[in-house]
Order: C-alpha cells, then structure tokens, then sequence
C-alpha cells in the first residue's frame, strides 16, 4: 500500500510541475510582433511600343540609360531591359532602382542573333522620383 501512495504522489508532483511549466499563448511582446507597413506607390514605367502607323511592337527590348545614347559611340551602360509583350507592352518595375530623383533615357532595339539593332524613333527622357508612375509611349521603325 505504501507503494502504491507514494507511486501516486509521485505521479501527482509530476503532473502537477509539467502543468505549471505549459506555455502561456495569450503572453505576447509588442517589440517582438510589430509589424510595420508603410504604403508607397510603386515606382514604375509602362511604355507601349508601335510604330509611327500604331501598330503595336512586341518582341522589342527597351533599355533604360543614366545618360543619353549617341549613336556614334559604345552603348552606355544598360541599367535595365525589358522586352515588350504581344501587347506593344513594356514594364519597367524601378521600385528597388529609383532612390533619388534621376533622369533615365529609353531606347528601342530588337534582338538580332547576338546584336541588338537600334530601332527608336522617339527617344523618351524621363525625371524619376521614388513613387513616379509613367505610361508614355516610344516610337520604334
């Protein structure tokens, strides 16, 4: 009998600590579960590209520049491409890219094999500030 009491109060005390140890879920830290959402716009461009009839282009790579091109010279740098869509459409998301207020040249090219081959007719230059949404249009051949 002795065995059996203290078998039970062995398992009482056991039950009884495990208990007391469960984790508390309505306990939460403010630092911990903060979230902080701020609302801004997405910084972007949509270009429709067609020719000067208006016939949309699809297939064209529309490259973005920090200066502008010269025909004459090596390409500069290619900050970004975008090849427009069945649509004449060409997105450029710039919402990691634009931090500062910029100015940004667009060209037009189709893909030729390993060349590109410059196809603008209108040659957009756009002032960009984080949050700007443009939807413009450039004329390729």
């Amino acid at each position: 009998m002795k065995k059996n009491v203290s078998f039970l109060l062995l398992t009482f005390l056991v039950l009884t600590f495990l208990s007391s140890c469960s984790k508390d879920s309505t306990s939460t830290s403010n630092t911990a579960t903060t979230t902080t959402t701020t609302t801004i716009s997405n910084t972007q461009v949509i270009f429709t590209v067609k020719d000067l009839e208006g016939n949309l282009k699809s297939g064209y790579t529309i490259m973005m520049f920090t200066e502008e091109v010269d025909l004459n010279e090596v390409l500069p740098t290619i900050e970004m491409q975008v090849l427009s869509n069945s649509e004449g459409i060409a997105k450029f998301d710039l919402n990691d890219y634009i931090v500062n207020p910029t100015t940004l040249y667009f060209e037009a090219f189709i893909k030729d094999g390993n060349n590109y081959i410059f196809k603008s007719i209108t040659h957009p230059v756009l002032e960009f500030k984080k949050g700007s949404q443009i939807t413009t249009g450039i004329y390729a051949e």
